[in-house]
């Protein structure tokens, strides 16, 4: 048995804490995932287990992480002018 699993995180030079943007993140999302610290970063950590488990889940959660992070970015950059 070989368990696999993947890190991610929303980058952008808009925000100074990353690790808070991406806990902002999980926390207004549809799909369910988590978080762990690596080397003192927070990263989004899914988790797709199961018989139904598909690509499109997989999909779904990065294009979901992107819209919100864009859309933080640009409630940021609407607070600024």
């Amino acid at each position: 048995m070989c368990d696999q699993f993947c890190c991610f995180r929303f980058v952008s030079a808009a925000f100074k804490d990353l690790n808070a943007l991406n806990r902002r993140l999980v926390y207004n999302g549809i799909n369910i995932h988590s978080t762990t610290m690596i080397n003192d970063t927070l990263v989004i950590r899914p988790c797709f287990i199961g018989a139904r488990a598909s690509w499109k889940q997989a999909d779904d959660l990065v294009d979901e992480v992107i819209r919100i992070g864009n859309q933080f970015v640009t409630d940021l950059s609407n607070q600024v002018e």
